[in-house]
């Protein structure tokens, strides 16, 4: 047997070395458990950037379709209150201004003015045509069989208003047809648009297009139209003569 000294020095050496090699193993665990946690932490940088981007990227999309420009396209029939819709809508948003007319293929018109007055009544064309560039909006108005096709009623970017909403009479006063007009408007387009609207300088404008059409009244529809209003002479009371070339063509 060794002597109890040496036995007693080789015990602690041995037990020396046992604490030396599992600290070594538990620093190369540590060691694991690092790089593990480092990998993790990469790769969650890596798809946290890759969704920043995504998010970006989506961001720029959502952006590029809200600032796509709007145009609002005054479309109705002849005689069927046109000329005081398109007034009021200039008067709401852009009073100075005088009326624009266009067909479906001006499109220099289009690019040019916010609002536009039209004949034209082939909405789906309009969109087909204009819809990838701008954000359309029509406001219409209907006369009896003097009407847009009844499928656009359920469009979302139509608005209608009938002929009595906007022939002013005793119980249909100015003021409250601009009121109604506001109303509808408000809740039909966009708040960058509905926050503009101001009723009395459409008001104003309808008030004033009254009085210049009393000086013009006498003067002849096809070779006289005021170019501010969009406004012809002898341009009210049509209505039946426009009725009787409309079933004269259906025929």
């Amino acid at each position: 047997m060794l002597p109890r000294k040496i036995n007693l020095s080789l015990h602690r050496t041995q037990n020396s070395s046992l604490l030396h090699g599992r600290k070594r193993r538990m620093q190369r665990k540590i060691q694991m458990i690092r790089s593990q946690i480092q990998d993790i932490q990469k790769k969650r940088m890596r798809r946290m950037k890759k969704n920043k981007k995504k998010n970006q990227n989506n961001a720029e999309k959502k952006k590029k379709i809200v600032e796509k420009p709007i145009r609002i396209i005054q479309l109705s029939p002849k005689c069927t209150g046109s000329t005081v819709l398109v007034n009021m809508l200039y008067g709401y948003l852009q009073p100075e201004k005088p009326v624009v007319f266009g067909f479906l293929h001006d499109l220099q018109k289009l690019k040019r003015n916010q609002i536009l007055k039209t004949h034209d009544l082939n909405i789906d064309q309009w969109m087909r045509l204009y819809g990838k560039v701008y954000k359309l909006y029509f406001v219409c108005s209907n006369r009896g069989i003097l009407h847009i096709d009844p499928k656009y009623h359920s469009y979302k970017n139509v608005l209608i208003f009938d002929y009595p909403e906007l022939l002013e009479t005793e119980e249909n006063t100015l003021d409250m047809i601009i009121e109604n007009g506001y109303q509808k408007l408000s809740i039909f387009l966009p708040p960058q648009l509905s926050e503009h609207l101001n009723q009395e300088s459409a008001l104003l404008r309808i008030q004033e297009m009254n009085k210049r059409y009393k000086e013009i009244k006498n003067k002849s529809f096809t070779n006289y139209v005021d170019d501010f209003y969009q406004l012809h002479g002898h341009h009210r009371n049509r209505f039946k003569k426009v009725k009787r070339e409309l079933k004269l063509k259906r025929r």
